[in-house]
C-alpha cells in the first residue's frame, strides 16, 4: 500500500536530481549523440526587478516622447505638418534607435524576448498616430477601437484576451467587443455565449457557401442567419445569451453597452435586450441592408440576453459588448485563413460597418496556414497579402 510520505520522498528524490543536473550539466548532457537539454538555475531564478505598476504597453509614454520630438521637428522645419521625406531621413537613426530603446523598456517588463516591430526604413513612425491617440487621453471620454484578426491560433479569444486586458488595464475600457451571433469554434474563454433558435453560418473563408447570393459578410467576414422551419414569410425567434465568467479578467466584466449589426430584414425587426431577466429596451426596424440596434445596461449585470423576432434569412453580422469609453479589443478567428479573404467582402457594406464601429487600429495574424505549401519562396503570398492591406486602407484611411 503506497503511503503519502512514499510519493512525497519520490518527488524530493526527482527534483534533487533535476537540481543536480542544473548544476553540473547547465548546458545539457550528451549521451551517444542524443543531447538532453538542462535549464541552468539562473533561468528559473531571474534577478530583474519588475514593478507590478509596469505593463507591457507603455504607449501613453512612448506617446509623449513622440510628440516631443514632433515639436522639436517641426520648429526646425518651420512647419505645423509632419515632417517632410529629407527631415524624416535625416532622422531616420535616431527614430530607429529611439523605437528599439522603447520597445526594449516596454518588452523587457514583462521578462520576455526582445522582438521589436519590423518598419519600412525611415518610416519607424508609423504607428505614431496611434501611439499619439493613446497619449492624449482620448480614452477617457472615448471608446478606441481595435480590431484583431488571424487564424485558428486565436480562436476562442486566446491572444487577444490578454493584449485587450493589457489595454485595458492601462487606458481603461472593458467587455470583450465584437462577437458573434453563435460562437464556431467551442467555448470562449472570457464570457458564456449561448444562443437559441436556428443559424446558419456564412463565410468569406475556408468553404464558401455560394448560395448566399451575396458578400456583405461583415466585420468579422462571416455572418449568421435566422432561418426556421415553413414557408419564407415565416417569423424565427432567437435569442443570444452572454453570461460573465468570474474567472476571466476584471477590466473585460465591466461592459454597459451592446450594439447589434444586422441586415436583409425589409421587415419590422424587433429586438429586445434584457439584463439578468429585466428589459432594457425593445426596438422596431426595419434592416434592408444595414442597421444598427444600441441598449445600455447597469455595470453590475451579470447576464444579458437579446432576443430577436424577424423574418427568415435575417442576418447578423455580430454584436459588441463595451464600455462607454476606453480600450475595445475585438477578436475575429477566421480557420484556415491566410488573410487573402477580405477583397472577398463587400467593401460598400464593409465600409459602412467600419463606419459605425470606427476602429483605429487593425491587427492581422496571419501566415500559419500558407507555410505547409512549402514553396521555394513566398514573395507571391507578400503580394496578395499587400494587395488584402491595401483594400482595408481603402475603407479606413
Amino acid at each position: 500500500m503506497t503511503k503519502p510520505w512514499h510519493t512525497f520522498f519520490f518527488l524530493a528524490g526527482i527534483f534533487i536530481m533535476l537540481a543536480l543536473l542544473m548544476v553540473f550539466f547547465p548546458g545539457g548532457v550528451d549521451i551517444q549523440g542524443f543531447k538532453l537539454r538542462v535549464p541552468a538555475l539562473t533561468d528559473l531564478f531571474d534577478t530583474l526587478s519588475v514593478s507590478h505598476d509596469s505593463s507591457l504597453i507603455q504607449l501613453a509614454d512612448l506617446g509623449r516622447k513622440v510628440n516631443k520630438e514632433q515639436e522639436e521637428n517641426e520648429m526646425e522645419s518651420s512647419s505645423p505638418s509632419l515632417p517632410d521625406t529629407s527631415l524624416r531621413k535625416k532622422n531616420a537613426d535616431s527614430l530607429a534607435s529611439d523605437t528599439l530603446h522603447l520597445q526594449k523598456e516596454l518588452f523587457n517588463v514583462q521578462h520576455v524576448p526582445l522582438c521589436p516591430i519590423e518598419y519600412p526604413e525611415g518610416r519607424e513612425d508609423l504607428l505614431y498616430p496611434f501611439f499619439r491617440l493613446l497619449a492624449s487621453g482620448a480614452a477617457d471620454t472615448s471608446l478606441i477601437r481595435i480590431l484583431h484578426y488571424g487564424d485558428s491560433q486565436i480562436e476562442r479569444d486566446r491572444v487577444t484576451s490578454y493584449l485587450r486586458n493589457m489595454f485595458q488595464t492601462k487606458f481603461g475600457g472593458g467587455g470583450p467587443g465584437l462577437l458573434p451571433a453563435v460562437q464556431p469554434y467551442g467555448k470562449l474563454l472570457s464570457v458564456f455565449h449561448e444562443a437559441s433558435g436556428e443559424w446558419k453560418r456564412y463565410t468569406s473563408f475556408g468553404k464558401v457557401d455560394y448560395s448566399l447570393g451575396h458578400r456583405r459578410y461583415g466585420p468579422m467576414a462571416a455572418l449568421y442567419r435566422l432561418t426556421c422551419p415553413g414557408d419564407e414569410d415565416s417569423i424565427c425567434e432567437a435569442t443570444i445569451t452572454i453570461r460573465k465568467n468570474k474567472f476571466s479578467y476584471a477590466a473585460l466584466r465591466r461592459f454597459t453597452r451592446c450594439q447589434l449589426l444586422l441586415g436583409n430584414c425589409a421587415d419590422t425587426l424587433t429586438v429586445s435586450c434584457y439584463a439578468d431577466g429585466l428589459l432594457m429596451g425593445r426596438e422596431k426596424h426595419p434592416a434592408p441592408f444595414l442597421h444598427r440596434v444600441r441598449f445600455t445596461f447597469p455595470e453590475f449585470t451579470e447576464e444579458i440576453t437579446l432576443h430577436l423576432t424577424a423574418r427568415e434569412g435575417t442576418e447578423v453580422y455580430g454584436f459588441t459588448l463595451d464600455a462607454g469609453h476606453g480600450i475595445a479589443v475585438d477578436n475575429i478567428a477566421m480557420r484556415g485563413s491566410a488573410g487573402m479573404e477580405f477583397t472577398h467582402i463587400d467593401p460598400v457594406h464593409l465600409k459602412m460597418c467600419y463606419e459605425l464601429l470606427k476602429p483605429k487600429l487593425l491587427i492581422l495574424e496571419f501566415g500559419g496556414n500558407i507555410a505547409p505549401t512549402q514553396a521555394s519562396n513566398y514573395t507571391f503570398y507578400g503580394k496578395r497579402l499587400y494587395r488584402e492591406i491595401s483594400f482595408l486602407k481603402s475603407l479606413l484611411p
